[in-house]
């Protein structure tokens, strides 16, 4: 079955609006409307569902997180997967392994915010043609759309 995929934003999230009243309905046509065993349950910070994926398929954090790069329209690094029950950061490249007694594991999604504090930091480092300090920058959450005050 394919994946079951419950909201998609209509623009970028921002950690404030994700809910589902911020998201036009699309669902992906799937057999199975509830949790199956030996699947993931991704939930934003409401605790709403907004995927459902097979656990044999989407076997690490990145997976799990380039599905929803591709769903939301939020980049890998703006996304953060924490454990349902326990809060604890995953370790993105560690095998998911089942967390309930069905064979499901739980995991919320919380999208952060760009830092525009790094916003110069990173166009310099366009303009000299650093691509490695670029990237960082990147990981570090510097907007990539971002102006500074004059408007470059």
């Amino acid at each position: 079955w394919q994946p079951t995929f419950l909201a998609r934003a209509a623009e970028k999230w921002s950690m404030g609006t994700l809910g589902m009243d911020r998201c036009p309905e699309r669902w992906l046509e799937t057999s199975a409307e509830v949790t199956c065993a030996g699947d993931v349950v991704v939930l934003n910070m409401a605790g709403m569902k907004l995927a459902q994926l097979p656990l044999q398929e989407y076997s690490t954090g990145r997976a799990v997180k380039n599905f929803l790069q591709h769903h939301l329209e939020v980049p890998p690094c703006r996304q953060r997967l924490v454990e349902h029950d326990t809060d604890e950061p995953l370790d993105e490249d560690a095998p998911l392994l089942p967390t309930f007694g069905d064979g499901t594991r739980c995991l919320t999604v919380v999208v952060l915010d760009y830092r525009p504090d790094l916003t110069v930091q990173l166009l310099n480092a366009a303009e000299e043609g650093d691509s490695q300090k670029a990237s960082r920058l990147l990981h570090e959450l510097a907007d990539p759309n971002g102006t500074e005050a004059e408007g470059w």
